[in-house]
């Protein structure tokens, strides 16, 4: 009995032992579990939040759980593809891709399962909720009888590969078809270097012609120029000696009239003048453009101040202009063509430099050649375009002067730069230095003068001191017949005489001692400032008044300088004229 119940108290304690260690382990599979619920948490809070799309797939093929990031590339709701079979629907619209991608995948599935391995990363184009199409890289893990899956968006990559490998693609077209090219033009290079060699000696020929023809042209050039400028000239002459003479001894004629005819006619006669002096206008524009009198009549520093005048009163430019005075002596050709280049460079200032002044300098080098220089301070211009007169008034251009002074044997540089200006300079040889200037052989001393003088006082009477005695010097008929008509209308004036040039003129002074001497600029034999000069040096007392077809300051400053009291322009009225005489003489 005893040791009965030492047996069963022996099992007591081995019953009490292992139920303590069961409690143990209990506690611990608690645990366990408790870490394993916490890491599930753990883990699918994980899951929701990263950064790549995931999904888990059951094998009967329901979709379990799909992150929030596979929600945002996608597009769709769990609700919107409970399983697989929806999923391959609504991602693969087209049937044969749908087929084709499945078949893919589930064969990579089956070989991970079989295998015991992770499921191979392959390149799927899945059509997303908003019809958009993406390019994502698939991969994942059987677990259990699970399959957790994984999406790595590779579109913009999957786009980039796509072009690299079209312009690899187009690369290679490029380069196939350019090395055919290349191939092709070796070969067309090769023939041609044959055929140049055999051209080299051909084009030895042709330059040589060429040069023969250029120089020849530059020939033709300046014969044509030359031949323009004395058509020019000539056409400008007959203007100016013929039409426009008879212009103003018209409407000095019709001035007469006017004050004669009663009131039902003057103002038809003044109509008749008025057209006359609109013509006379016409006229002497035509001339100016043609072949202005000054470039005549005068040297080149009267051409030069004409050209500053006209530029300030024409366009408002300011010239400041300095001028040697052996210049005056140069050969025509060359002073046409200094005049001309001078006012197209001016006229190109005006329109392009963007400034209103502008500097002319003409001087003889010592070697025996001129330098013209115009030059302004400008907005400039790149001298590798020099022909910039491109409008209706330029029909000279730089390429034009250039080739004008080519032909004379000179030069034409530019130096210019945007922003910084511009400094044309024209060189040509002189034919020959000018000579010193020498008196005219129609001077008269004081001596002369005075023995003249006192014949004069036996010869002729004295004149009437109530009228004005008047010496008309002019080389046409009808501007003396307009003026004599004109004048002899006022009773304080009387026409004593006429002559056709200068010579005439100053024996006409000497015989009739008029008050005053109305002398024209431009007449044959000794023209009208030599004339005058003539006569104020003989004659102090006795008053002249030039005549011109044009109100030219500078001939009027020579007249002045040779003796006269005044300056008058034909083109102006008749009033003016007689309102001169009375004033120079005081009546």
């Amino acid at each position: 009995m005893r040791a009965r119940t030492a047996e069963l108290a022996a099992s007591r304690d081995q019953l009490q032992s292992v139920n303590d260690r069961l409690l143990i382990e209990v506690d611990a599979h608690k645990q366990a579990e408790e870490a394993i619920r916490h890491g599930e948490q753990l883990l699918r809070v994980i899951i929701e939040l990263a950064p790549i799309s995931m999904a888990i797939v059951g094998v009967d093929g329901v979709i379990e759980y799909i992150n929030r990031k596979a929600i945002e590339t996608f597009g769709y709701q769990p609700s919107d593809i409970p399983t697989m079979d929806q999923w391959w629907l609504k991602t693969y619209p087209d049937p044969g891709a749908r087929n084709e991608a499945r078949e893919r995948w589930m064969g990579r599935v089956a070989s991970a399962l079989a295998e015991g391995r992770e499921i191979q990363r392959d390149d799927y184009r899945i059509t997303c909720k908003d019809r958009t199409v993406k390019t994502i890289a698939a991969f994942g893990v059987p677990v259990a009888d699970k399959v957790f899956v994984m999406f790595d968006d590779i579109t913009i990559q999957a786009l980039k590969a796509d072009l690299l490998q079209q312009s690899h693609a187009e690369l290679e077209c490029r380069v196939e078809a350019r090395t055919a090219e290349l191939a092709a033009r070796n070969l067309s290079l090769q023939e041609e270097i044959v055929e140049r060699k055999e051209a080299e000696g051909r084009l030895v020929q042709a330059n040589l012609a060429l040069e023969h023809t250029t120089s020849q042209l530059r020939k033709l050039g300046a014969k044509l120029a030359r031949a323009e400028e004395q058509e020019r000239k000539r056409i400008a002459q007959i203007i100016h000696d013929q039409l426009q003479q008879l212009l103003v001894g018209a409407r000095f004629n019709l001035s007469a009239l006017e004050r004669q005819v009663d009131e039902a006619l003057r103002k038809n006669v003044h109509m008749a003048r008025s057209a006359v002096e609109e013509a006379l206008r016409e006229s002497k524009s035509l001339v100016l453009e043609l072949s202005p009198p000054i470039l005549r009549e005068g040297g080149i520093a009267h051409a030069m101040n004409w050209i500053r005048l006209r530029m300030k009163e024409t366009h408002g430019l300011t010239v400041h202009s300095e001028v040697d005075e052996r210049a005056n002596g140069i050969e025509e050709d060359l002073r046409q063509a200094i005049f001309h280049s001078v006012r197209e460079l001016l006229l190109n200032v005006v329109k392009y430099s963007g400034v209103s002044t502008a500097e002319v300098t003409i001087a003889i080098r010592p070697d025996a050649r001129i330098e013209v220089v115009v030059a302004d301070k400008g907005c400039g211009f790149a001298p590798s375009t020099p022909d910039r007169c491109d409008g209706p008034e330029c029909g000279f251009g730089l390429l034009a002067i250039r080739e004008r002074f080519d032909a004379l044997g000179g030069l034409m540089t530019i130096e210019s730069a945007p922003k910084h200006g511009c400094r044309v300079t024209l060189m040509a040889p002189i034919a020959s230095l000018p000579s010193p200037s020498v008196a005219s052989p129609g001077h008269v001393g004081v001596s002369a003068r005075a023995d003249v003088a006192g014949k004069l006082n036996v010869q002729t009477e004295s004149p009437s001191p109530a009228r004005i005695r008047i010496l008309l010097v002019d080389d046409h008929r009808i501007v003396r017949q307009g003026l004599t008509q004109l004048l002899s209308q006022d009773p304080g004036m009387e026409v004593v005489g006429e002559a056709s040039d200068g010579k005439i003129g100053v024996a006409q002074a000497r015989s009739l001692h008029p008050d005053v001497v109305l002398m024209d600029i431009g007449i044959p034999e000794m023209d009208g400032i030599e004339a005058t000069r003539v006569i104020h040096a003989e004659f102090p007392e006795m008053i002249v008044i030039g005549l011109s077809m044009y109100a030219e300051s500078d001939r009027g400053d020579d007249m002045r300088k040779a003796g006269a009291a005044a300056y008058v322009a034909k083109s102006e009225a008749s009033e003016v004229l007689v309102a001169t005489i009375h004033a120079c003489c005081g009546r």
